[in-house]
């Protein structure tokens, strides 16, 4: 989940290597560096921690002089967070200076070969492995471009290449193979980035490698080669500059502006009735009428919204759904097939495990339906159809717009699989309501905020709910722990007595949702349930029932709406609860400790 940046043109480039990997830190920030070649040498500067510490240490970019560079913040796999095992990475002889992101599953093989050919090691990671074996094929063979592509044939995993030599002073090669990686075209300058914040808003233009290729660039053109060595013709792309989702725009943090976005994203789903419409049309050229069954695919929060999207496919649809978390799907020889719908789920559209199970649907002849955030990314180009939830660059870790419109997208997509035009249209009523529902729960913060202040002194908290509640209660619990560090659970409500109940002891705080009036009976039992085992009960519900309030230590009272249409409504808040415990706790609310914000390894 690393991030990559790389800038050559007429102007130094420590200063657009440096304003780049800020914007990519949510990839990874255990530690960064930055390498530049000047006066046919190769200036290096790395250390642990932000890319600000390193940032300092540089000097402010005085020591990395040159117009032409590589940079890199990490999330750490192979070799604990440190300086030494900080990228750029350098070859022995000091030829070659590289970045990388993935994971090198044959590295171990390598770096026992190139050891016994005298190659000394100062790092724990699989990248010095391959900078080494650049330099060890350059030596053979006399070439870069032929080094490189001769190396990348003997690595099995994913990564992303960033190389610079002083060899070829003003150049950057690049490669990539299961991993995003995109190169920017711009007048007098290109460079090379892992996502599109990273280009800093300074050009439109974007060119995706193919699987495998090389790519030379230099600050006037950029040169494409296959495998092989046969240059091809570069394919260019245009995308909307977001430059401003960059920015915090007087929040404290992104998390909180990014929950503040949710009704305006939302209501942009909602509103996109070109692409529901078409949805509708590939559905129907797809299966004739609609399909058999359908599996949802995605991870974390994508996992929950798919879940969520279940409960209302189901209802309204009549269709049998299975959700399932990417990374099991493609090692539970999943019973798929032509009559099948895959739906996978991603805000980046570059996460590992989903791709891999997209490929896995495919293979079994499963049309695939991606519901993505970025529009040039590996899951939206591989897949039959896709639609784009728009919702915006989310730059906290932790995703707010993201989970809400990739649910949003769900309910539309069982509005297109139903054939009761009068379910459709009682929703479609429903969802234009949602943005204001929205709104008046997030003016409502200050509620939740008294609940966070319980819920921030405890080292354990649990969720519950049943139905499409149950997916809401796993949202929140992840929302809770990933940012403020509280060991959370999400539990279907029935499930809580047998076994989990044990946990439940004096003081321990249960949030209990309750969006559904024929479901309410079941919850207040399974609040006194745990209110006899001494635990603390914070109702988040719709419902007017005055038992809440006299069972629960505190109500979260959303606006009276559909169950599901709760669900949405539910999330801010919950969102919300996550935010200000992790704040009365003093965490880093977008940067959590050990997490990234694109998952782009298994």
């Amino acid at each position: 989940m690393c991030g990559i940046v790389g800038f050559t043109g007429r102007e130094q480039a420590a200063p657009v290597l440096f304003s780049g990997l800020k914007k990519l830190e949510y990839r990874g920030y255990d530690s960064s560096g930055i390498a530049t070649l000047s006066d046919g040498k190769i200036h290096l500067v790395k250390a642990k921690g932000r890319v600000s510490v390193m940032e300092e240490k540089s000097q402010f970019g005085k020591l990395l002089p040159g117009t032409t560079g590589i940079g890199h913040t990490r999330w750490a796999t192979h070799g604990a967070p440190s300086d030494k095992n900080a990228h750029p990475m350098i070859s022995n002889g000091g030829n070659f200076a590289l970045v990388h992101n993935g994971i090198i599953e044959n590295y171990a093989v390598l770096k026992a070969e190139l050891i016994k050919n005298n190659v000394f090691f100062t790092s724990e990671t699989d990248s010095e492995v391959v900078v080494n074996l650049i330099e060890r094929e350059y030596l053979a063979c006399g070439d870069v471009l032929r080094a490189i592509s001769s190396t990348v044939k003997m690595l099995r995993g994913s990564f992303a290449l960033g190389i610079i030599t002083p060899l070829l002073p003003g150049c950057i090669f690049a490669v990539r193979r299961d991993a995003p990686l995109i190169v920017g075209a711009g007048n007098g300058f290109n460079m090379l980035a892992s996502d599109i914040p990273a280009l800093g808003g300074k050009t439109d233009k974007v060119l995706i490698p193919g699987e495998g290729d090389v790519v030379r660039i230099s600050k006037d053109e950029i040169e494409v080669f296959d495998e092989n060595l046969n240059k091809k013709t570069p394919e260019y792309m245009f995308f909307e500059n977001a430059e401003s989702d960059s920015e915090k725009d007087g929040y404290p943090h992104f998390m909180l502006k990014e929950i503040y976005q949710q009704p305006e994203a939302v209501e942009r789903v909602f509103n996109k009735t070109d692409d529901i419409s078409a949805m509708k049309a590939f559905i129907r050229q797809a299966f004739g009428a609609k399909p058999k069954k359908i599996d949802v695919v995605g991870c974390g929060s994508a996992y929950h919204a798919g879940l969520g999207g279940k409960y209302f496919i189901e209802k309204v649809a009549r269709i049998p759904v299975e959700a399932h978390t990417a990374g099991e799907y493609r090692y539970m020889g999943a019973i798929t097939d032509r009559e099948t719908l895959t739906v996978v789920i991603s805000q980046s559209g570059e996460t590992a495990d989903t791709l891999a199970a997209l490929r896995e649907a495919k293979a079994h002849s499963s049309p695939v339906l991606c519901i993505v955030n970025a529009r040039l990314s590996s899951i939206a180009r591989e897949s039959d159809f896709v639609f784009f939830t728009e919702a915006g660059t989310e730059i906290a870790v932790a995703t707010t717009k993201g989970y809400t419109t990739q649910l949003a997208a769900l309910f539309e997509l069982g509005l297109c699989l139903t054939d009761d035009q009068s379910v459709a249209e009682y929703y479609r009523k429903q969802f234009s309501s949602v943005p204001d529902i929205m709104r008046e729960v997030i003016r409502g913060g200050d509620k939740i905020f008294s609940v966070a202040k319980y819920v921030a002194s405890r080292e354990h908290a649990y969720f519950i709910g049943r139905c499409c509640d149950f997916a809401t209660a796993c949202e929140g619990a992840l929302k809770l722990k990933e940012i403020s560090y509280i060991h959370a659970e999400a539990y279907a409500a029935a499930e809580l007595k047998h076994g989990t109940i044990s946990l439940i002891g004096e003081g321990v705080p249960v949030i209990a949702l309750s969006t559904a009036d024929r479901l309410n009976e079941k919850m207040l039992a399974n609040v006194k349930e745990v209110k006899t085992r001494g635990g603390v009960v914070f109702a988040v519900t719709n419902s007017d029932d005055r038992r809440w309030a006299e069972e629960c230590s505190f109500v979260i009272k959303l606006p009276s709406c559909d169950e599901y249409i709760s669900a949405l409504a539910a999330a801010p808040a919950l969102q919300l609860l996550g935010y200000y415990a992790a704040e009365m706790r003093g965490c880093d609310i977008d940067k959590p400790r050990n997490l990234a914000k694109s998952v782009t390894v298994e």
